[in-house]
């Protein structure tokens, strides 16, 4: 659901549509992630999943009968929460593969039916370890971020009239509070750039 966790889901699936070239590869996620990872390639459909939509039954219903119309024979689970592992377990899909107890937390462990127990340290390499029984192994890690036009002519707005070129984005901004760093550190970051590189930054804003 968090624009980082999607970002960082990204080199799963294109491990996968290396390994599995004719497969149909689809991904469930909540608005803000669908909107990023529309048209990323070697994904064939984005499955929108609105939020709170565990608080009805009927919104479940639904989501069971359009899940199910897919008929999915695997599904990979990198968050590994309740809320991601009831989407595989109601998709019907006989294998569903996810984190073994600690990094897969609340009910995700006894949903799931293949568990893997990570070992390593960063979260990108964590969730191509879940590709590991289904025979990929040390997969390339490429981050293919798809392209937008509608934000390219904005960026190309922005950067009209200006002398950026060569520049660094620093986003202050996070959705926890245990994930912010004092804005003081990032003007003693973006000084760096400039001293020692020559790098202007631009401060963007989200969360």
């Amino acid at each position: 659901s968090a624009i980082g966790d999607c970002v960082h889901t990204l080199p799963l699936v294109t491990a996968l549509r290396a390994r599995f070239p004719r497969a149909f590869i689809a991904w469930a996620t909540q608005p803000g992630g669908a909107s990023l990872i529309e048209g990323t390639n070697g994904l064939d459909h984005v499955i929108v999943v609105q939020r709170n939509w565990l608080k009805k039954f009927s919104s479940i219903a639904a989501m069971r009968r359009q899940l199910r119309s897919y008929q999915f024979d695997t599904v990979v689970d990198p968050q590994s929460l309740t809320k991601s592992s009831l989407l595989g377990w109601l998709s019907g899909a006989r294998d569903r593969i996810g984190f073994a107890t600690g990094q897969g937390r609340e009910l995700a462990p006894w949903l799931n039916t293949i568990r893997v127990a990570p070992q390593c340290d960063h979260v990108v390499d964590r969730y191509l370890e879940l590709l590991r029984p289904l025979g990929i192994s040390n997969p390339r890690v490429e981050f293919r971020v798809p392209q937008d036009n509608v934000a390219a002519s904005s960026i190309q707005r922005f950067l009209h009239g200006t002398e950026l070129t060569d520049f660094a984005l620093l986003n202050p901004g996070a959705g926890w509070n245990s994930k912010l760093w004092p804005h003081e550190r990032y003007a003693a970051v973006a000084r760096q750039l400039r001293d020692l590189c020559g790098t202007r930054s631009v401060v963007l804003w989200a969360g």
